[in-house]
């Protein structure tokens, strides 16, 4: 009866520790999975800020362009206008 006792109390005691172990687990887990989460944050809001920046630099070459343009009073200084744009943009 002395080892009924004794293997009740080790089942009661592993089982009293699994939820433990299962928590921290869990805990661990999610952990992780915010630390991923906020590294994928990040690169989106810097894939957002590297857009912005080229939408801005865009719009800034075609008022440019515009002004150049609408300030051509002949046909040489359109061309000399439209000089610089034959360059691909970076």
């Amino acid at each position: 009866m002395a080892t009924e006792t004794q293997r009740e109390r080790t089942a009661a005691l592993a089982l009293n520790s699994m939820p433990a172990e299962f928590a921290a687990a869990g805990t661990k887990r999610i952990e992780e999975f915010t630390k991923a989460q906020a590294d994928l944050l990040d690169r989106l809001q810097q894939a957002n800020r590297q857009w912005i920046e080229r939408v801005q630099s865009e719009a800034s070459l075609a008022s440019e362009f515009a002004a150049k343009l609408s300030a051509a009073r002949s046909i040489p200084d359109r061309d000399v206008g439209l000089s610089g744009m034959d360059q691909p943009a970076l």
